[in-house]
């Protein structure tokens, strides 16, 4: 990815809605950051026109090969701008840092460690 792919993604979702109809461009300004996914008009499940990240508003990484790709991306990206995860993510990133990629997994908050143990004896 340059930074001309990086500029023609942001001109491509102005004056796009979401499903809700709201601009794409203003929700992502009112979100820190997270991955977003630009789904083909008619296409089936799965059927992708973008799929990127963007941290304040702002597009950093597009063209990702698919949502598990971004969300691994997403991590990378929280490490190296040394940020904090999104309040409304912190538990999931938590799980998938500290439990799936077995990263720090010797602290865990309680609600990570109360998932991890109800997934170990099989629910």
């Amino acid at each position: 990815m340059n930074a001309t792919n990086t500029s023609q993604s942001e001109a491509g979702l102005r004056g796009m809605r979401d499903i809700e109809g709201d601009d794409i461009q203003r929700d992502l300004q009112n979100s820190t950051m997270g991955v977003y996914v630009i789904n083909k008009e008619g296409g089936e499940i799965g059927a992708h026109d973008d799929i990127g990240i963007y941290v304040e508003g702002e597009i950093i990484l597009d063209n990702i090969g698919s949502v598990a790709q971004a969300c691994a991306m997403m991590l990378g990206v929280i490490y190296v701008l040394n940020m904090a995860y999104p309040k409304e993510l912190k538990y999931s990133y938590e799980f998938i840092q500290k439990v799936l990629l077995k990263m720090d997994g010797e602290r865990l908050s309680p609600k990570v460690l109360g998932l991890k143990n109800k997934i170990i004896a099989g629910l």
